[in-house]
């Protein structure tokens, strides 16, 4: 009888032990993360086993729930170490950039200005846009982001000035946290 209680508490300190962040890192992003809907625009997180889909939505309305342009980004995240602020280091690896124009009236917008350096924009045609120039802002092929993140709860945040760049260094890595940009979480993972 000793011998069955104490299996059962080996195997159960196991399993706690095996649910324990500091053996399975960046468990803690698991799911989805969405910020608030802001000047129109929603951007969502969603990690699973530290790959992630980021995706950022334009809308035609103020409550962001009609979307007339989305872009999309995928790739790998590997967690670094604990910083004394209690945020972790966050290294990215950008796999794909794409972007879709939603209605005809975006595609043809998009059109008139070469948005990312193309005027063939179809609506509801998804558009490989990894290494162009959209109104500013790329990903670059063989992009990396070194960040920093901090989880409170069901509150996400990432570093203040974060760049995506080809050959970053841990200058690049941000030292503070950006507190005007928070993620809540809208889904666990599944």
């Amino acid at each position: 009888m000793h011998f069955n209680i104490r299996w059962f508490l080996s195997a159960a300190l196991v399993l706690v032990a095996c649910d324990d962040p500091a053996e399975d890192p960046g468990a803690e992003l698991d799911g989805t993360w969405a910020t608030a809907c802001y000047m129109r625009t929603r951007t969502s997180l969603t990690y699973a086993d530290l790959a992630f889909t980021g995706t950022y939505s334009e809308y035609t309305d103020d409550a962001c729930t009609t979307e007339y342009h989305v872009s999309t980004w995928t790739g790998t995240a590997a967690v670094g170490a604990d910083l004394a602020s209690g945020a972790r280091q966050l290294d990215l690896t950008f796999a794909s950039f794409t972007s879709t124009a939603l209605t005809a009236e975006n595609a043809e917008f998009n059109n008139m200005n070469a948005y990312c350096g193309f005027t063939d924009w179809q609506a509801d045609v998804e558009k490989d846009v990894l290494g162009a120039a959209c109104y500013g802002f790329a990903i670059p092929a063989g992009a990396t982001s070194l960040d920093i993140y901090l989880v409170d709860g069901d509150a996400l945040k990432f570093g203040q000035g974060a760049k995506v760049a080809v050959g970053l260094t841990e200058a690049d890595r941000p030292t503070a946290i950006d507190e005007t940009r928070v993620f809540t979480r809208v889904a666990d993972a599944t």
